[in-house]
């Protein structure tokens, strides 16, 4: 079984996906508005309405060996963001 959602919440998504992959070997690799890198975004369970949910997690140190639960998001259906760090 696939993973499924509507195609404006993917196109949303590989756009900021886009943004945050740019250059980094080990998948997305989130920035804060200064451009240092506080975490990564992981992707959640398949959402019956099309959304896309998931976990952003944030590093608790500067090795950026662990990182713990920050903000869930959310990427409606019609591919707004109803929620998502730093993204509007």
């Amino acid at each position: 079984m696939g993973w499924s959602c509507r195609t404006d919440a993917m196109n949303t998504f590989k756009r900021i996906a886009a943004k945050h992959n740019a250059g980094h070997e080990y998948g997305n690799d989130l920035k804060d508005k200064k451009g240092n890198s506080i975490g990564f975004f992981e992707t959640g369970e398949e959402q019956e309405d099309g959304a896309i949910v998931g976990t952003i997690m944030r590093y608790t140190d500067s090795t950026k060996t662990y990182a713990v639960p920050f903000q869930d998001f959310r990427i409606n259906p019609d591919g707004t963001i109803a929620k998502f760090y730093g993204e509007t």
